[in-house]
């Protein structure tokens, strides 16, 4: 049946469901022979297979008895041969399981796993396509009110995957909570501190982007979220000009000064959207105190990284004792690396 044929049949399986029942079911079989097909080698000529997809996963909600689990079969295909398919059908059988999910037939711990697999693909399409409806799915369930199951099963899915070795799904990781808190719809301890966490990960881009976001650097980060995604070699011109441009808002004299008066300075700002994140850390010296570890143990990353990565963790270690209420003397050796043995805490949020 061609594409045109299958989009009228759609149109009046959705009108009388029982009426067009037979004729649905056919395409069903269609559907369940090739899918078997693709199961055993993926072949190039997959546009009839596509248009079946598309067809049966918008009319499946009108057949629930007739096509009870229909993401199942797409999710196991694109488990078994993800890297093989055509992109295009990549696509297609995603943009499936994304509309199911919208209606209720998937759910996101049956998605999330295959998601994060699919961002290592090669395909920036693909990559942005899933990174705008994990954002626009977290935030629509919580719409009305905080959905607390699913913020917890997602967050704990993604701090499993800030440790994924492979650098892209831990990237995209960390992408989705820092987007979701800018959007305001994560503002919690509990999110600002897996950024935090993303600071353990050996990647030098996963370091700069979890330290530059708390020092509120987030332009380039939004322009991106708002595109969807980066590509790769764009990610490279932004890290090097992230360790080697212009550090704004740092000053080196400001990493030998003493606080005074920080408490109720910090007080005042701590309903800043651009700050708050300091006040919700558990411990105010995690993020500087992780990259300082990593460089003394001679982490490749961080010493590939250079003095640049030291001048970003100087200035987050400056707003990070400001923040709280951290006295400062001793904190950084003669050569403004990290020491520390040298931080010593006066109360607030980060207590040691």
């Amino acid at each position: 049946m061609s594409r045109c044929d299958l989009l009228s049949l759609q149109g009046k399986a959705k009108r009388d469901p029982e009426g067009y029942r037979d004729d649905v079911l056919m395409q069903l079989q269609h559907y369940n022979a090739l899918h078997g097909l693709f199961m055993l080698k993926p072949g190039k000529d997959f546009r009839e297979f596509a248009d079946l997809v598309g067809f049966l996963a918008q009319v499946s909600a009108s057949y629930k008895a007739d096509i009870p689990a229909f993401h199942v079969g797409l999710i196991e295909l694109l488990e078994k041969h993800y890297a093989l398919l055509d992109p295009h059908l990549r696509r297609s059988l995603v943009s499936a399981l994304i509309l199911l999910r919208n209606r209720g037939s998937a759910t996101a711990a049956e998605l999330l796993p295959l998601f994060f697999k699919l961002f290592r693909c090669q395909d920036k399409q693909l990559r942005v396509m899933i990174f705008r409806h994990i954002v626009a799915d977290v935030k629509g369930a919580n719409k009305t009110r905080r959905n607390e199951a699913l913020n917890r099963q997602v967050q704990n899915f993604l701090a499993a995957a800030l440790k994924d070795e492979n650098e892209t799904a831990a990237k995209k990781a960390l992408a989705v909570i820092t987007e979701l808190y800018r959007r305001n719809v994560w503002s919690d301890e509990r999110t600002v501190n897996l950024v935090a966490d993303a600071c353990r990960h050996p990647s030098p881009k996963i370091l700069v982007a979890a330290l530059k976001f708390f020092l509120g650097q987030d332009e380039a980060a939004e322009a991106a979220a708002e595109a969807g995604d980066d590509s790769d070699d764009d990610d490279d011109d932004d890290y090097d000009s992230d360790l080697d441009g212009d550090m704004s808002g740092f000053d080196e004299d400001a990493m030998h000064f003493e606080i005074e008066g920080t408490t109720s300075q910090a007080s005042n700002r701590a309903c800043d959207p651009e700050e708050r994140g300091h006040y919700l850390l558990h411990d105010g010296r995690v993020p500087s105190s992780r990259t300082g570890m990593n460089h003394q143990q001679g982490s490749d990353s961080v010493c590939a990284a250079g003095d640049g990565l030291l001048l970003i963790t100087g200035d987050v270690d400056v707003r990070l004792v400001d923040a709280n209420a951290i006295v400062a003397d001793g904190a950084y050796d003669a050569d403004g690396r990290f020491n520390n043995e040298g931080f010593i805490a006066e109360g607030g949020a980060g207590r040691f």
